[in-house]
């Protein structure tokens, strides 16, 4: 692994400068950006009553569209259209790593259940499931919690960056993996506080509200342009979005609309 891959340093100060250049790369092709998210609600949702492909299948529908997701952040902000072959290629290119971490999910899932079934002691709870908020709002379930599933699981394993270097870099799972965990120890109080802050604060939110669920869908695409922006500064030195540039068909009307 060659020099220009040796991930940098950042402080605490950068994380509100990634927030305020992630929501700015959102708002440049917000339709691209909900469109997509939009797509993975209402594919997640109609994975919810698949048998024992239910976990695994959804996981990998949540994986991919992260990819694509990260790809959109790329290239708005390199004001580049995206385009469905580049989407395929490195879908086609990610599909073997996908089903390796939605089969190791799976499995750390169904174990997690099998504990809290023995070791869990039945204690009341509040159930708005019933509630008519709720039952408005339960499709979006499948998709956001399974996105914070993996944010929080890449959260916790001290691999934040992970998608983003598999994404953006030809390198194997392991080779990721490694950097990831490199940028991780150098930037371990930075990591924690933009990794874990979000992911406590669904937790928290989840538990005594649904309107988590609308949050979660909301603020999904700013999470994955966050990470974006982080990666681009700890891995290529580079701190500012790129100036906006018109393009053809609709990616150049929601750029005019959002310059």
């Amino acid at each position: 692994m060659n020099q220009q891959l040796e991930p940098g340093r950042a402080d605490m100060a950068d994380i509100t400068d990634w927030i305020r250049q992630g929501k700015a790369l959102v708002h440049r092709r917000w339709p691209l950006f909900f469109g997509l998210t939009a797509i993975h609600i209402m594919l997640s949702y109609l994975t919810r009553q698949m048998g024992y492909l239910t976990v695994p299948l959804g996981l990998l529908i949540t994986q991919s569209c992260y990819i694509v997701l990260l790809m959109a952040a790329r290239h708005s902000d390199e004001s580049k259209p995206l385009q469905a072959r580049e989407i395929l290629s490195l879908l086609h290119r990610l599909i073997g790593y996908c089903l390796l971490v939605s089969l190791i999910s799976t499995a750390f899932i169904l174990l997690a259940l099998l504990f809290g079934t023995f070791m869990s002691p039945a204690v009341p709870a509040r159930d708005y499931s019933d509630s008519p908020v709720f039952l408005s709002i339960n499709w979006l379930a499948p998709g956001v919690v399974r996105f914070f599933f993996l944010y929080a699981t890449f959260t916790i394993a001290g691999v934040w960056f992970l998608f983003p270097i598999l994404s953006y870099l030809p390198l194997t799972l392991k080779e990721s993996y490694l950097l990831a965990r490199r940028a991780e120890r150098k930037n371990q109080v930075v990591m924690m506080v933009i990794g874990y802050t979000p992911m406590f604060a669904f937790v928290l939110l989840l538990l005594v509200s649904e309107a988590s669920l609308l949050a979660g869908t909301v603020f999904l695409p700013y999470f994955v342009a966050v990470q974006y922006v982080a990666y681009r500064q700890i891995f290529l030195q580079r701190r500012s979005n790129s100036p906006a540039r018109a393009l053809s068909g609709v990616v150049r009307t929601a750029d005019s609309m959002n310059a």
